[in-house]
């Protein structure tokens, strides 16, 4: 067997025994903490790559305890052959300092579309990412992550950074990818996503809003820009 497998599917075992453990822990106080959400968007963007060329629906469900959160979030193209779909389990932990936040976290990425009928193959079908995020106090309140892929499908351990600031109503916000990657597709290091965005709370009646969220994105690498806009509900 897999050595990899067996790794994976041990820690996967735990995660589940985990996530069981919450739902069986005081169930009145967890059926507030677990939400469920849909996005839906013009086309999915994702670090400044078009995934799908098309509309795609982006449910959630999460379990949120103070700091910790633990979900599972999808895409889903509403056209193509096939149409683009992707599913994505993560943890992350939220950690207060005294300068603003660090968070920790873990996404298993899979890709349904691609890899039909192997959600078992944790060595090839999934790529994992370890990450780590710092927000900064409230008179500064820069936002910093570097991603890197640890396991699974990608064998280059490939990277990303970012970083976002909020200006006024809006937030900009730069990606780059530091090293050559056939994950992304970069033939060389390169800047993928300089963009700016904004999410405003649309009043349908006295007691009911919708966010509605835009964004303009370039990717100067590949010489791409995406307008992009998306509800959630």
């Amino acid at each position: 067997m897999d050595k990899n497998n067996t790794y994976f599917k041990k820690w996967f075992s735990i995660l589940l025994l985990f996530t069981g453990f919450l739902i069986t822990y005081g169930t009145a106080r967890a059926q507030q903490l677990f939400n469920t959400s849909i996005d839906v968007y013009n086309q999915y963007v994702w670090r400044g790559f078009d995934f799908g060329h098309a509309p795609s629906l982006q449910p959630s469900f999460t379990y949120d305890n103070s700091n910790l959160e633990i979900g599972v979030w999808g895409a889903f193209a509403t056209i193509g052959k096939p149409a683009y779909t992707e599913t994505d389990a993560y943890v992350s932990y939220a950690v207060p300092i005294k300068t603003g936040s660090l968070s920790l976290g873990i996404t298993d990425y899979f890709f349904p579309s691609s890899t039909p009928g192997k959600y078992f193959d944790y060595a090839n079908a999934h790529v994992f990412e370890a990450n780590v995020g710092y927000t900064g106090p409230r008179n500064f309140p820069i936002g910093l992550s570097a991603n890197i892929n640890f396991a699974g499908g990608d064998k280059q351990n490939s990277m990303y950074l970012q970083a976002s600031y909020p200006i006024l109503t809006a937030e900009l916000t730069m990606g780059v990818i530091p090293f050559k990657s056939d994950y992304y597709g970069l033939t060389s290091p390169g800047v993928v996503l300089l963009g700016i965005s904004n999410t405003q709370q649309v009043k349908i009646t006295d007691d009911f809003s919708l966010p509605v969220h835009g964004a303009v994105q370039v990717n100067p690498y590949t010489k791409n820009i995406f307008l992009l806009f998306g509800i959630t509900m």
